[in-house]
Protein backbone atom coordinates (compact mmCIF):
# COMPACT_ATOMS: atom_id res chain seq x y z
CA UNK A 1 0.00 0.00 0.00
CA UNK A 2 1.38 3.39 -0.99
CA UNK A 3 1.77 5.82 1.88
CA UNK A 4 0.08 9.19 1.45
CA UNK A 5 2.20 12.35 1.75
CA UNK A 6 2.34 14.01 5.16
CA UNK A 7 0.05 16.99 5.68
CA UNK A 8 1.78 20.05 7.10
CA UNK A 9 -0.10 22.90 8.77
CA UNK A 10 1.62 26.28 9.21
CA UNK A 11 0.92 28.34 12.33
CA UNK A 12 2.06 31.84 11.39
CA UNK A 13 1.85 34.45 14.12
CA UNK A 14 2.51 38.17 13.69
CA UNK A 15 2.03 40.68 16.53
CA UNK A 16 -0.40 38.33 18.25
CA UNK A 17 -2.51 37.66 15.14
CA UNK A 18 -2.61 34.35 13.26
CA UNK A 19 -2.68 33.91 9.50
CA UNK A 20 -5.74 31.95 8.39
CA UNK A 21 -7.18 31.12 5.00
CA UNK A 22 -10.69 30.59 3.69
CA UNK A 23 -10.94 27.75 1.21
CA UNK A 24 -13.10 28.18 -1.88
CA UNK A 25 -14.37 24.59 -1.60
CA UNK A 26 -16.80 24.68 1.32
CA UNK A 27 -17.74 20.97 1.02
CA UNK A 28 -15.01 19.83 3.41
CA UNK A 29 -16.73 21.59 6.31
CA UNK A 30 -13.49 23.47 7.00
CA UNK A 31 -14.15 26.92 5.62
CA UNK A 32 -11.48 28.76 7.62
CA UNK A 33 -8.25 26.97 8.48
CA UNK A 34 -4.52 27.49 8.76
CA UNK A 35 -2.45 27.41 5.56
CA UNK A 36 -0.91 24.07 4.69
CA UNK A 37 -0.76 21.12 2.37
CA UNK A 38 1.04 17.92 1.42
CA UNK A 39 4.77 17.41 1.41
CA UNK A 40 6.32 16.92 -2.00
CA UNK A 41 8.57 13.89 -2.52
CA UNK A 42 11.68 14.27 -0.34
CA UNK A 43 10.63 17.67 0.99
CA UNK A 44 11.24 18.32 4.70
CA UNK A 45 8.00 19.28 6.53
CA UNK A 46 9.39 22.70 7.55
CA UNK A 47 9.98 23.53 3.88
CA UNK A 48 6.43 22.41 3.09
CA UNK A 49 5.08 24.81 5.72
CA UNK A 50 6.95 27.81 4.24
CA UNK A 51 6.13 26.85 0.66
CA UNK A 52 2.42 26.33 1.30
CA UNK A 53 2.07 29.64 3.17
CA UNK A 54 3.69 31.46 0.25
CA UNK A 55 1.68 29.61 -2.41
CA UNK A 56 -1.64 30.15 -0.61
CA UNK A 57 -1.19 33.68 0.75
CA UNK A 58 1.88 35.33 -0.79
CA UNK A 59 3.35 35.72 2.72
CA UNK A 60 7.01 34.68 2.99
CA UNK A 61 7.87 32.95 6.23
CA UNK A 62 10.49 30.86 7.97
CA UNK A 63 9.60 27.54 9.57
CA UNK A 64 10.87 27.61 13.17
CA UNK A 65 9.88 24.37 14.89
CA UNK A 66 7.43 21.52 14.91
CA UNK A 67 4.87 22.06 17.67
CA UNK A 68 2.51 19.13 17.33
CA UNK A 69 1.85 15.96 15.37
CA UNK A 70 -1.16 13.69 15.15
CA UNK A 71 -2.98 11.13 13.05
CA UNK A 72 -6.27 12.59 11.84
CA UNK A 73 -9.11 10.59 13.46
CA UNK A 74 -11.18 10.41 10.27
CA UNK A 75 -8.72 10.43 7.36
CA UNK A 76 -5.92 8.61 9.25
CA UNK A 77 -3.43 11.01 7.65
CA UNK A 78 -0.32 12.14 9.52
CA UNK A 79 -0.48 15.89 10.21
CA UNK A 80 2.47 17.97 11.44
CA UNK A 81 1.98 21.51 12.78
CA UNK A 82 4.86 23.98 12.34
CA UNK A 83 5.42 27.36 13.94
CA UNK A 84 6.43 29.88 11.30
CA UNK A 85 7.69 33.47 11.56
CA UNK A 86 6.60 35.84 8.78
CA UNK A 87 9.25 37.67 6.78
CA UNK A 88 6.54 39.63 4.93
CA UNK A 89 2.93 40.30 5.98
CA UNK A 90 1.17 41.51 2.81
CA UNK A 91 -1.39 38.98 1.60
CA UNK A 92 -1.60 38.22 -2.14
CA UNK A 93 -3.85 35.34 -3.12
CA UNK A 94 -3.07 33.71 -6.46
CA UNK A 95 -4.51 30.21 -6.00
CA UNK A 96 -8.12 29.66 -7.08
CA UNK A 97 -8.83 27.29 -4.19
CA UNK A 98 -8.20 30.10 -1.67
CA UNK A 99 -11.11 32.55 -1.33
CA UNK A 100 -9.58 34.80 1.33
CA UNK A 101 -6.74 35.13 3.84
CA UNK A 102 -6.53 37.34 6.92
CA UNK A 103 -4.47 38.11 10.00
CA UNK A 104 -6.92 37.43 12.85
CA UNK A 105 -6.83 37.54 16.67
CA UNK A 106 -6.75 34.00 18.13
CA UNK A 107 -9.91 34.58 20.21
CA UNK A 108 -11.82 35.57 17.05
CA UNK A 109 -10.57 32.45 15.28
CA UNK A 110 -11.62 30.17 18.12
CA UNK A 111 -14.98 31.85 18.64
CA UNK A 112 -16.19 32.59 15.10
CA UNK A 113 -13.95 31.18 12.37
CA UNK A 114 -13.15 27.53 13.03
CA UNK A 115 -15.88 24.89 12.79
CA UNK A 116 -14.12 22.59 15.28
CA UNK A 117 -11.98 23.01 18.36
CA UNK A 118 -8.24 22.69 17.68
CA UNK A 119 -6.12 20.25 19.66
CA UNK A 120 -5.21 21.60 23.12
CA UNK A 121 -1.56 22.02 22.07
CA UNK A 122 -2.57 24.14 19.08
CA UNK A 123 -5.03 26.21 21.14
CA UNK A 124 -2.28 26.86 23.71
CA UNK A 125 0.15 27.97 20.99
CA UNK A 126 -2.47 30.30 19.52
CA UNK A 127 -3.09 32.02 22.85
CA UNK A 128 0.48 32.19 24.24
CA UNK A 129 3.04 34.97 23.79
CA UNK A 130 0.53 37.56 22.75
Amino acid sequence: MEEKPILVVALVKNQGKMLIIERSNKETGMTWTFPGGETEFGEPPGNTASREVYEETGVKCEAIRQIYERIHPVTKRRIIYWECTPKTTEIRITETDIANAEWVEPEEILKNRFSSEPAPEIRQFMLENR
